[in-house]
């Protein structure tokens, strides 16, 4: 079966849009440009799918949501406003951006190898067009490369890469979509950012430059508010397209419902499949929930997901569970302490009935520490699962703001001899946001290897990066 008739359901379910509007739609979460997911905070994260995503820099390591602040005061200087251009019932609104990061990365083998320096930009530019009550337009390519990796034909073809190269595929469509109102319901219809909460399962990848992006069919609520749902169907992969493709074709597919029953409780499940036109149908299914709240200076933030994968004619199973908490105190420099635990299954699939939870459709960098050494699993633990236990401290003031955080790795699965531990990394990040649209980022980490549970070399590996955003 094609993976493609997955996408009939969401058209059927767009046409039977309820006439009447449901109680308000989800809070949105954190996070950028997608829409308010149903069991999204926001599609991480539900916001506004129109609005850009954020600041360069990278997102902050698996905290729990923020209270919500009250209205500012009449007389306190009025935020930053996007650009729009207002015409009758049409509201015009630019898409811009331009990130640049320079990252210095340390050996990633552990062994004492050479370090390297890395240069990368994203530059992004479209519009959006939106019909009051009735449809909306988004439009958005981008350019995503590192500095100096351009290639230029043989000789004698000049050979200034950096003048008259050319970086292959990194001019694409980002997003290019067509949303239609239908009462309550909104229904989107080609390539798009979604996210899912707080981008545990499903997130943007947004400290990548490219980032993510679905061909996609999608419905959900238009509006935020205590209720939301949304759901999904994204072609990954067709092999009708690619005939020479070695892997089957691959679609993805969501649904989740988000509801804030009181302001310290939300609860939002969601359940994502992936089906293939191999002979397996239905190739792994991701099922569980996520509950938040915040309430006087306290917040939490807790998700549970199970996991069932084909291999062959065995299936397998796999469990990821995580929590964060925070307090804050509303003094100088608001100051946010907070701890976090995840607890990632392992365990090899030749040998054993559970194994290794696979995270490839999540934000990783934002919970298991920045130097991103385990942000691909199982490949990066060899599918021996991770825990990873981690405090962190915060502070922010005005247009500044600051984050530590020390993660301590260990494997969930470990069946080698010696020291059942990954290692440590601290982490330190810094933001100066000098409007909403410029901000200037720079950070650092470094990784201890402790034991040699990785099976990598032993040698500490440091990390660094500083970076400007400037987005409209």
């Amino acid at each position: 079966m094609s993976p493609s008739l997955a996408f009939a359901a969401l058209v059927t379910l767009a046409s039977q849009a309820p006439a009447e509007p449901p109680p308000s739609p989800p809070a949105t979460a954190p996070a950028a440009e997608a829409p308010a997911p149903a069991a999204a905070a926001t599609p991480a994260e539900p916001p506004k799918e129109a609005s850009p995503a954020p600041a360069a820099g990278p997102p902050t390591p698996a905290e729990p949501p923020k209270a919500e602040a009250p209205p500012p005061a009449a007389a306190e200087k009025p935020k930053d406003e996007k650009l729009a251009l207002v015409l009758g019932d049409l509201r015009f609104s630019p898409r811009a951006q331009l990130r640049v990061r320079g990252e210095y990365i340390g050996d990633r083998t552990l062994s004492a190898g050479y370090p390297a320096t890395i240069f990368l930009h994203r530059a992004r530019g479209g519009f959006d067009a939106e019909w009051k009550d009735t449809a909306k337009l988004v439009f958005e390519l981008h350019d995503t490369r590192g500095w100096g990796a351009e290639t230029t034909a043989a000789p004698p073809a000049p050979q200034d890469v950096t003048v008259f190269g050319k970086v292959a595929n990194s001019v694409d469509l980002h997003q290019g979509y067509v949303g239609l109102y239908l009462g309550p319901t909104e229904l989107r219809v080609g390539r798009q950012e979604i996210i899912f909460g707080n981008e545990r399962v499903l997130g943007l990848g947004d400290w990548g430059m490219t980032g993510r992006a679905y061909d996609a069919i999608r419905v959900s609520n238009k509006a935020p508010g205590d209720f939301g749902y949304m759901g999904f169907c994204s072609l990954v992969r067709d092999i009708d397209h690619v005939p020479t493709m070695t892997v089957p074709s691959l679609a993805l597919c969501a649904a989740g419902v988000e509801h804030k029953l009181l302001p310290a409780f939300r609860y939002a499940p969601a359940v994502l499949v992936e089906l293939t036109d191999a002979q397996t149908l239905l190739s792994r299914a991701t099922f569980g929930a996520r509950v938040d709240g915040a309430v006087a200076g306290f917040s939490y933030d807790i998700d549970v997901f199970g996991q069932t994968s084909w291999v062959g004619d065995a299936v397998k199973l796999s469990y990821l569970a995580g929590a964060r908490a925070a307090y804050e105190v509303d003094t100088m420099m608001h100051p946010k302490v907070g701890a976090m635990i995840d607890y990632v299954s392992g365990g090899d699939p030749a040998t054993s009935d559970v194994v290794t939870f696979n995270t490839g459709w999540g934000t990783n960098h934002k919970y298991y520490g920045f130097q991103d050494l385990f942000t691909n699993l199982p490949v990066h633990t060899l599918n021996q699962g991770l825990l990873d236990a981690a405090a962190n401290l915060g502070v922010k003031e005005g247009p500044f703001s600051a984050q530590l955080a020390v993660h301590a790795f260990a494997p969930t699965a470990y069946t080698g001899g010696g020291s059942a531990f990954y290692g440590i990394e601290p982490d330190l990040v810094a933001k100066y946001a000098l409007t909403s649209y410029l901000a200037f980022d720079l950070g650092g980490a470094l990784f201890v290897p402790i034991g040699d549970a990785l099976g990598r070399g032993t040698n500490a590996t440091p990390w660094g990066f500083v970076a400007v955003d400037v987005k409209l």
